[in-house]
């Protein structure tokens, strides 16, 4: 199939068709999409919708997909408008495994939030610190510009401009990128890269 192009027929820039939008906008996602926690944000609106009560709070991510998903559409996606299954909640295996809200349940759920809050502030002090070693090893953000050229130096020619202007070309897949190295716009040591790339990652 041919690549999309921007804003052509039925597409809402080149990546998702009006139809994948509309359902993203109902609640439609693919599989890759549904984390643990927007399942059970779903199913928790669905919980207060119907004023019932349905114990996801110590199933596995896997076990809640399998027993309250289900499979609801398929949607062009991507630049090579690849087919793509959406799924939803099934609210069917809802109400079938739902009971009355007491006053137990509401404080499981609060419980339940309350530690993945805690879980989230160490996770991200422990990146918040990794970050920081990083930077003080590298002298730049691990997302940056310059931690791209620390990491991967065969993809980067530093040189100078027939303007005189110090810059980086870093060529990817046959694609180029130029960066000046002192621009009033950005800092090499903080712009974020992109595409996927994070120095954190990479065995330092």
């Amino acid at each position: 199939m041919s690549i999309v192009t921007y804003n052509q027929r039925g597409y809402s820039g080149c990546s998702m068709s009006w139809g994948t939008e509309a359902a993203y906008e109902d609640g439609e996602m693919p599989k890759s999409k549904w984390t643990k926690t927007k399942m059970i944000q779903a199913i928790e609106k669905w919980m207060d919708e119907e004023d019932l009560f349905v114990d996801v709070y110590t199933m596995k991510k896997d076990e809640i997909f399998d027993s309250y998903f289900m499979w609801s559409s398929w949607h062009h996606t991507s630049k090579y408008a690849n087919k793509t299954d959406f799924y939803t909640t099934n609210t069917d295996a809802l109400f079938a495994a739902s009971h009355d809200t007491t006053e137990e349940d509401i404080a499981k759920r609060v419980a339940y939030w309350n530690t993945e809050d805690e879980k989230r502030k160490k996770r991200l002090a422990t990146k918040n610190a990794k970050i920081e070693a990083f930077k003080n090893k590298y002298g730049c953000h691990p997302e940056s510009v310059k931690a791209y050229t620390i990491f991967h130096p065969e993809n980067c020619d530093f040189r100078t401009s027939l303007k005189g202007n110090e810059i980086v070309e870093i060529t990817i897949n046959d694609k180029s990128i130029i960066y000046f190295l002192k621009d009033r716009f950005f800092d090499i040591d903080t712009h974020p890269f992109g595409h996927g790339f994070d120095g954190l990652k990479e065995d330092w």
